[in-house]
Formats: structure tokens, C-alpha cells, sequence
């Protein structure tokens, strides 16, 4: 049966490589997906944007790890937002028991990000038959609710990395927008706050635990515009940043898609590269 479910996985996988377009923002035009697959660093960061949840877009995100690493042969990292780093020792216990076979990514998932997350299990899977490292790289929820609550002087300050800044004007704007009515007003600033805290300490974890390279996992927001993590981590290190936004077409109309395709006359481009699923 589990010879089944692999030929299973692996079948997903090819017919997902059908069924995607790639543009490349630096080009402003269409590429193939072999192109797109050579022109991703060999050693450096990926960071896969995503909309959280859609098992379609977790596919496409499991296809490019998979084939960047088989190209490749790098040794590799998954740097998870879902996953708290401060769990890490709980993390390393369960993957450790699925590489083993002795739980599957079902199960791997349930037991650490909660089985709403399911979705996810592709990208688990892969990661472990391909012999790579998985990292969180977030911090608790209730941390976040203190700094919003409290400020970011009242929890444990070794959890602020030292780099950690408050993003400018731009980002705050795009934030604010993006949570419209589901924040009071006066609280906006705080909720920034807990957000530019949440890109730092990803940024921090993702270069603490740098490999050859690096897969990172995270909703869009976080590395849209060449901002927010993006921006943090493109400080910290050296090695190449590559972007990718990934979307999924039946999920937007027409217009929708043509800003994702276009260059902000303030912002610029999302990403570096826009990844449409049919």
C-alpha cells in the first residue's frame, strides 16, 4: 500500500508541472518550468509565498522543492512558519519518527501544527524522502498576543533577535489596508509591531539555520514586494533571496490576476517570480 501512495505522490507531482505558468518579473514574460526550475539558485533562499491552505498551491510548492532538489542535489532545508522554533526539540522528535516510518506526514502534521493544517503534509513528505532538515521559524501566539497586549518590552527579550526593527511607512500602509476592519484603529500600530517582531524572528531563524539551500514556507504577505522577511533576511545574509508568488487562478478573477502579473507603479513587482496554477 505505501508502495501505492508514493506512486501516487509522485504522479500528483508531474500532473501539477502541467498545469502551472511561470512569469518571471525580471524578464516581464512567461518562462517554462524547466527554465524556472534552472534559474532558482543553487544555493541561497526560496521563499515560497503562499495563500494558507490550499492544498492546489501546497502541491505546486512540494513540485518545486522537490524537482529544485533533484536538479540540484543540494543538502537542504524547510523553514516552516506554522512551526514555533521555541518547539523545535518536539519537531526534530516527530520528523524523526516519520523518516523512520514509523508515523506518516499526516500524522507529523496533527501532532505539530494541527490537523487543520493538513494540507501540508505533501511538503513534509517530500522533505523527509529527500533527506532534508525542517525548521519553525515562528514564535507562540501568545507572544504575539502579549506584545499587542502589553508592548514588545513586557515578554522574554531573547526571543527579539537583535536585528528586529520596525518596518517603515510602506509596509505599515500595506498592513493596515490588509487588515481593514478586523482592527480597532488605535490598535493598528500594535498589531504592526507583532507583525514586523514575527518577520524578524523568521528572518533570524532561517539565517541561524541556514544550508546550502534553503526552502522557506510562508504566506505571501511576509515576502511580497521584496519586504517584510524578505527585507530581514536579505540583510542578514549573503547568499541569494529568490521570491515567489503563488497563486491559484480559479481563485480570482481576471482583474485580480492582472495585478499580480503587473508592476505596482509604487510598490513594483510581488515577487520574483509569479507562480499561476490552472
Amino acid at each position: 500500500m505505501k508502495y501505492l501512495l508514493l506512486i501516487a505522490f509522485y504522479s500528483n507531482l508531474v500532473f501539477s508541472a502541467s498545469a502551472i505558468e511561470i512569469f518571471d518579473t525580471k524578464s516581464a514574460s512567461f518562462i517554462t518550468y524547466d527554465e524556472f526550475i534552472s534559474a532558482l539558485p543553487n544555493k541561497g533562499h526560496i521563499l515560497l509565498g503562499e495563500f494558507h491552505n490550499n492544498i492546489v498551491i501546497q502541491n505546486i510548492q512540494t513540485l518545486i522543492i522537490n524537482d529544485k532538489i533533484n536538479a540540484s542535489k543540494s543538502s537542504f532545508t524547510v523553514h516552516w512558519e506554522f512551526l514555533n522554533h521555541t518547539e523545535q526539540t518536539h519537531i526534530d522528535y516527530q520528523f524523526n519518527l516519520l523518516k523512520n516510518n514509523l508515523q506518516s506526514s499526516d500524522d507529523f502534521i496533527i501532532n505539530t501544527a494541527g490537523k487543520n493544517n493538513l494540507t501540508y503534509a505533501p511538503i513534509i513528505e517530500v522533505t523527509a524522502k529527500l533527506n532534508g532538515t525542517l525548521k519553525g521559524i515562528n514564535i507562540p501566539r501568545d507572544i504575539k498576543q502579549m506584545v499587542i497586549r502589553d508592548g514588545i518590552d513586557s515578554i522574554d527579550q531573547s526571543l527579539v533577535p537583535a536585528t528586529h526593527f520596525v518596518g517603515e511607512q510602506n509596509y505599515r500602509d500595506r498592513f493596515s489596508n490588509a487588515m481593514g476592519s478586523h482592527v480597532p484603529p488605535e490598535k493598528i500600530e500594535a498589531y504592526f509591531v507583532a507583525q514586523c517582531l514575527t518577520d524578524s524572528v523568521m528572518a533570524h531563524q532561517i539565517y541561524t539555520f541556514e544550508n546550502d539551500l534553503n526552502f522557506t514556507v510562508l504566506g505571501s504577505f511576509h515576502s511580497d514586494f521584496f519586504d517584510a522577511t524578505t527585507l530581514r533576511l536579505q540583510k542578514l545574509t549573503n547568499n541569494e533571496v529568490s521570491t515567489l508568488k503563488i497563486i491559484s487562478k480559479k481563485d480570482m478573477t481576471e482583474e485580480e490576476l492582472n495585478t499580480y502579473l503587473s508592476s505596482d507603479p509604487f510598490y513594483g513587482y510581488f515577487a520574483n517570480y509569479i507562480i499561476i496554477t490552472n
